[in-house]
């Protein structure tokens, strides 16, 4: 039915879905029993590419059937912290039913068995960040025909690399004791070495902080040494108001590309705290240069930016006003730079108070007494 010439073609791809690319053509035979049957193919990139085959048979210079494509295994490897992430893939039309991986021994030089496995993928453990490995792998697999020999091996490519940690920490969790009379806030955080089991290796801690709740946190605090330091006192100028979040650092690791850095984790929880402002004022004073009760100031305040105040006689007048929130009004009128009379006066403050979501406005009105003339009023 298919008489003599025989003689095959073999074609090649990059990739794993076609094989295109006709690269070799056996010589003719009288017999397809003696047909070649076998090529090498040298001066290949396997280290960066996969390449695919297919067979095609010719009888008398008519193609009679052509083989599925077949590939390479392409290995390739993922660093890790103190260990080496294999996976490998390929495109073939038998069954694969394990995989032999081997590794390089440096004391022989050569490649020793390390183990075999039925899945596509292996971790070695317990490596050496920064020293190079070394591995192949090779498939087994069959037809599942009595007419086909069993079994077929298919080779990777020798692919090299070296560990390293890329893996960063669990991150902390974060709790805040906020002080309005201190005036500090006073973080503690989970050392994750201690909870997390992923984590083992924390050597510092940064610390972010937004002051007004919504904005981006920003890095205030960086490289805390020490993973057992779980504690920080944070003091900001006339507030304690704000987010915070903290992140945990790992030890030291080249990477391939010869960058020397530290595996930050994620955010922990953030924690929000909030100002308790005071602004109150007094109901008298007296400006008469005896040492006590000569200036208007407030009581003992906190957390206030500035106010817009101003003072009125009964008969509406401004004799007073400022955006300062100590005040210190000795009693003056703005005008005519004399002492104002005693009797009732009014008053309106705009108090700006510093708080997470900003500065919130609150408006007080009252009024208060002046006693010049009198024994001076104790605030």
């Amino acid at each position: 039915t298919f008489p003599a010439p025989y003689f095959y073609k073999v074609y090649r791809s990059v990739g794993t879905s076609s094989a295109t690319e006709f690269i070799y053509q056996t010589p003719p035979s009288s017999s397809l029993y003696l047909t070649e049957n076998s090529l090498v193919v040298t001066d290949l990139d396997t280290k960066t590419n996969v390449y695919s085959y297919k067979i095609e048979l010719y009888s008398n210079g008519s193609l009679v059937t052509k083989s599925n494509i077949a590939s390479s295994v392409f290995l390739s490897i993922e660093p890790n912290d103190n260990r080496m992430d294999l996976s490998w893939n390929f495109n073939v039309p038998w069954s694969n039913f394990k995989y032999d991986i081997y590794k390089l021994n440096v004391n022989t030089s050569q490649f020793d068995f390390l183990t075999s496995t039925t899945s596509k993928i292996y971790s070695d453990s317990n490596l050496i960040n920064g020293q190079t490995y070394c591995y192949y792998v090779v498939a087994n697999g069959t037809y599942l025909s009595d007419l086909v020999l069993d079994t077929l091996i298919n080779f990777s490519q020798q692919v090299c690399s070296s560990p390293y940690d890329k893996t960063p920490p669990c991150a902390p969790v974060l709790t805040i004791d906020g002080s309005c009379e201190l005036e500090k806030n006073f973080l503690s955080w989970t050392n994750p070495n201690q909870t997390c089991p992923e984590t083992d290796d924390v050597m510092f801690y940064n610390i972010y902080f937004a002051p007004i709740e919504g904005q981006p946190l920003q890095l205030i605090v960086e490289n805390i040494a020490g993973a057992e330091l779980t504690t920080f006192e944070h003091s900001l100028e006339n507030s304690i108001a704000g987010c915070y979040a903290i992140t945990a650092l790992d030890s030291l690791r080249p990477d391939p590309s010869g960058v020397i850095g530290n595996n930050e984790s994620l955010f922990s929880n953030i924690v929000c705290v909030d100002n308790c402002p005071l602004y109150f004022l007094p109901n008298v004073f007296s400006p008469n240069n005896d040492g006590q009760n000569d200036l208007f100031v407030p009581f003992p305040y906190r957390f206030i930016k500035d106010v817009d105040l101003k003072i009125f006689n009964r008969w509406g007048h401004i004799v007073f006003e400022t955006t300062s929130a100590d005040i210190n009004w000795d009693g003056k009128n703005k005008d005519s730079g004399e002492f104002s009379s005693d009797g009732v006066y009014y008053y309106t403050c705009l108090v700006n108070q510093i708080t997470l979501r900003g500065i919130e406005p609150v408006e007080l009105k009252g009024y208060f007494h002046i006693f010049s003339k009198t024994k001076p009023f104790s605030n």
